[in-house]
């Protein structure tokens, strides 16, 4: 490494530049050229070489591109990724990542949610000014051509007249919320987007971007859709088998091993997930909530239901059952208050907790 930072010296900064972008994606990058010297710290957060406005996808031709280097977060965190060094820098890069994402996600919702409002308002203007007559048609009209999504094949010549009904004639789709209803926006988007999110050449980017500009139109036209179920068999919805796919990334997105990510998992009581988040990153295991709870006491204090396969679980992947959260309570403690009863039958049911015969103190079954 050493060998690599002196060759590396002797080159420009626009030729480390070149050689930075084909050296991978950008996680890979900052792990690979983070902390080596200042100068490669400097030259990866440059704006020219823009790996932070990639990391988040930010076209370098849109107007946030600019916005988001001049921002206090971003000069926060290109202060923090130049000066970082040591052996722990790529937990530093991890939540370096995590506050850039959650930055980007505000930001994005901000400018979804401004954007929206300037839409329904323009969408209120032109129904207002239509008669009952005028309305009763126009919304017909749509629901027709909405319903005939169901069996006709998408193409940008089909999906534009639908959404110029919303934003040129203000017309309005109407549905019903039930799973087992009517077509709906939920089986819309879990045909023609969701079901189909990881199929290679299908559906295209335009179409896509169709699909899009028309879900936003008719959601525009009533907020009330959103509101859309759908029914979704055996196999799993669209939703949980993309965050499967993100699990199973030969590199992980940094949004993934989080602290708060953790928890929501915990509180669902997701083992599988949990189990995988944790081999992607063994340092979550020792995370506290804000009552200082880690994720073995989270479970015994604060989720509810059959718990005792988690419990094992996370037992075997280090948790340390005499951890304490800032109450003075343990794991041993937890399991046996009243709430716990049922819990408690279990653990010792399956084994994974005994009582010592004379004492009557509870012990993990794995201890001999």
């Amino acid at each position: 490494m050493v060998l690599l930072s002196s060759t590396l010296e002797t080159l420009p900064d626009e030729i480390l530049m070149i050689i930075i972008r084909y050296s991978g994606n950008i996680t890979s990058v900052f792990r690979t050229f983070s902390g080596l010297n200042q100068r490669l710290n400097r030259i990866l957060v440059d704006r020219r070489l823009h790996l932070l406005t990639d990391l988040l996808r930010v076209d370098i031709r849109q107007i946030n591109f600019n916005y988001y280097y001049n921002t206090p977060l971003f000069h926060a965190l290109s202060e923090q990724l130049c000066s970082l060094r040591g052996n722990d820098y790529i937990h530093q890069l991890d939540q370096c990542f995590q506050r850039l994402i959650s930055f980007h996600i505000q930001e994005k919702s901000r400018q979804i949610e401004e954007q929206y409002r300037s839409d329904r308002e323009q969408f209120r203007s032109i129904r207002v000014n239509l008669t009952d007559e005028e309305i009763h048609s126009r919304d017909a009209e749509l629901k027709e051509a909405f319903n005939n999504l169901e069996s006709h094949s998408l193409n940008f010549e089909y999906l534009q007249p639908i959404g110029d009904l919303v934003v040129g004639t203000g017309a309005r789709l109407e549905c019903t919320n039930h799973e087992l209803g009517e077509y709906n926006l939920a089986k819309a988007l879990n045909q023609h987007v969701l079901a189909h999110l990881y199929t290679i050449g299908y559906p295209s980017g335009s179409c896509l971007r169709s699909i899009q500009r028309l879900f936003k139109a008719l959601i525009i036209s009533n907020p009330n859709l959103v509101n859309n179920k759908d029914y979704v068999g055996n196999g799993g919805s669209p939703i949980r088998q993309m965050f499967q796919r993100f699990l199973d990334e030969e590199v992980p997105q940094p949004w993934l091993t989080s602290a708060a990510l953790l928890f929501i998992l915990l509180k669902k009581k997701e083992c599988k997930w949990i189990k995988k988040l944790l081999q992607l990153d063994s340092k979550l295991i020792h995370e506290v909530d804000e009552d200082g709870n880690d994720p073995l006491l989270y479970i015994c204090l604060k989720v509810k239901g059959c718990r005792h396969r988690l419990i094992e679980c996370l037992i075997d992947m280090g948790c340390d059952i005499h951890k304490e959260n800032f109450h003075g309570e343990h794991f041993l403690q937890a399991i046996q208050l009243k709430r716990n009863r049922k819990l408690l039958k279990q653990l010792t049911e399956h084994e994974i907790i005994v009582r010592e015969n004379e004492s009557e103190q509870l012990r993990l079954a794995s201890q001999n």
